[in-house]
């Protein structure tokens, strides 16, 4: 009988102290403050009504070091972002051997960097990338940039949202044509992937699908300065 009983508590002593072993899935993190996570990981911004989750790593097809490649391919990840009650989901594309790059994304401007990067002969594991980010506030001016430039692009990703312009999409910039004097707040993304806004019916676009559009500046208080495209064809 006193074999069984301790048997027994040694059981539950052990249920007891395994859930103190689970590791957390979030912290916080600063504005402004570069911050690291692990897929399924998450952090919350302090003093913002804002959170963020390393969803997963959608393709990574930057050209190894150690490798001569004709094009220096990119490398797609999702995160999730909570703000204000609302929960959206954003594709952060990198291009290969770019360095950390940067897209707005509602009132912050977030810099990100995606690690390891690929190497000859090392095969990496879905649970060795690492997403840095920054997040920081975007300026706001207020004041609408309206040029009427051209684009032609690809999509890469089309995101429905729930508040501000309806819908975004990540375009990889084809070319560029100015149509007045004015200059093209996006002459020199040629070869890059963008992150710009639309109040136009995009849920028939598809991920790869070429188009031709009207680029402009808009300056939004709440927002902050966001790329807005119109007339897409």
């Amino acid at each position: 009988m006193r074999k069984y009983v301790l048997w027994v508590w040694t059981i539950v002593s052990v249920l007891l102290v395994l859930p103190g072993c689970a590791k957390p899935t979030g912290i916080e993190v600063d504005l402004g403050k570069e911050f690291t996570l692990s897929i399924g990981q998450s952090a919350a911004v302090a003093g913002e009504d804002l959170s963020v989750k390393f969803v997963e790593v959608v393709s990574d097809s930057r050209c190894p070091q150690g490798a001569t490649c004709i094009w220096a391919g990119e490398a797609s990840c999702l995160i999730e972002v909570t703000s204000s009650g609302s929960t959206y989901r954003k594709l952060l594309t990198q291009s290969g051997n770019s360095g950390p790059s940067q897209t707005d994304f509602l009132k912050y401007e977030i810099t990100f960097d995606l690690e390891p990067y690929p190497q000859v002969g090392r095969e990496t594991k879905e649970g060795d990338y690492r997403l840095q980010l920054v997040f920081n506030s975007a300026p706001s001016t207020g004041t609408i940039v309206d040029n009427g430039s051209l684009i032609v692009g690809e999509i890469k990703a089309v995101t429905s949202m729930s508040t501000g312009y309806p819908w975004e999409l990540e375009v990889l910039v084809k070319s560029v044509q100015n149509v007045d004097s004015l200059p093209n707040p996006v002459s020199d993304k040629v070869g890059q992937v963008i992150s710009c806004r639309t109040d136009e019916n995009a849920s028939a676009f598809k991920v790869g699908q070429l188009i031709t559009a009207n680029v402009k500046l808009t300056g939004d208080v709440e927002r902050g300065t966001l790329l807005y495209i119109y007339n897409i064809k």
